[in-house]
């Protein structure tokens, strides 16, 4: 199984939070005729050809997705690019060709659980922003702070699997350890130009069986880690999620770990 296969395999809790922000973003936005669509962290393209796209218009003109991965986005183009809908490689906060050569173009931008990977959060909105034509939206859902940080920031501890994942920090939530995360990510908000019409914060979760999260571990975090050592990792993640007491028993005596997470959803407009 190739790492996008293993992407959609175990992507039950992020499908499940963007099907839930798409819902909420319906309530504000006002898709515009026509209207050319970004998804910033498209991934396998799973959710936005099968979650996104059906809330669309029909008389949507384009849709492209992007995502740093270049694995996902050539699983995306060949499994569900076509016609409207496109997927690029592009790294919001890196690839300045792909954000100037689309300046002012998108009319609403959207992103699911993945802004909490972006270390350069400013960087990433003032991107977004300067792609939006004046009026448009950007609506997106990311986390703040997740006990599947904490495991991973313990793993990174141990002498075996911190030269695999020594820069863990890069990748966690910037707002994991903040006291006032919401006031935090409004103001850099306020910073890149937009105005925020909704902002807000609820705690969530995802109580799966614990035999479900080795693989979702090692095809979610950005580190790569060698297939030779996939095995061993996911044992290793399995002792630390019960060495931290992350785990219990459901009423079948099944046991689960309980990843639960503060899950953020946000609408922002450019002024015209």
């Amino acid at each position: 199984m190739n790492r996008a296969e293993c992407f959609i395999k175990y992507n039950l809790p992020a499908e499940r939070e963007a099907k839930s922000a798409v819902e909420k973003l319906l309530t504000f936005v006002k898709w515009k005729k026509h209207c050319k669509v970004l998804d910033v962290g498209c991934a396998t393209g799973n959710v936005t050809h099968d979650v996104l796209r059906p809330k669309l218009p029909v008389t949507t003109s384009k849709v492209i997705g992007i995502d740093r991965d270049r694995t996902v986005v050539e699983y995306a183009n060949a499994k569900y690019g076509g016609g409207k809908l496109r997927f690029q490689h592009v790294d919001i906060v890196h690839d300045r060709n792909f954000v100037d050569s689309h300046l002012n173009y998108f009319d609403h931008v959207v992103s699911f659980s993945c802004l909490h990977f972006v270390r350069e959060q400013e960087t990433a909105l003032k991107h977004i922003h300067k792609m939006l034509r004046p009026g448009g939206d950007f609506s997106f859902s990311c986390v703040t702070s997740s006990n599947f940080f904490k495991v991973i920031a313990h793993m990174a501890l141990t002498d075996k699997w911190r030269p695999h994942i020594a820069d863990y920090e890069n990748f966690i939530s910037p707002y994991q350890f903040s006291q006032n995360p919401l006031g935090e990510l409004e103001d850099l908000l306020v910073k890149a130009g937009f105005r925020v019409t909704n902002l807000t914060i609820e705690p969530r979760g995802a109580k799966l069986s614990l035999s479900y999260w080795p693989g979702h571990f090692i095809s979610h975090i950005p580190m790569e880690i060698p297939a030779d050592l996939h095995q061993e990792f996911g044992l290793s993640i399995l002792k630390t999620i019960r060495e931290l007491n992350l785990c219990g028993f459901d009423e079948d005596h099944v046991e689960y770990f309980d990843c639960y997470f503060d899950s953020v959803f946000s609408h922002v407009i450019k002024p015209d």
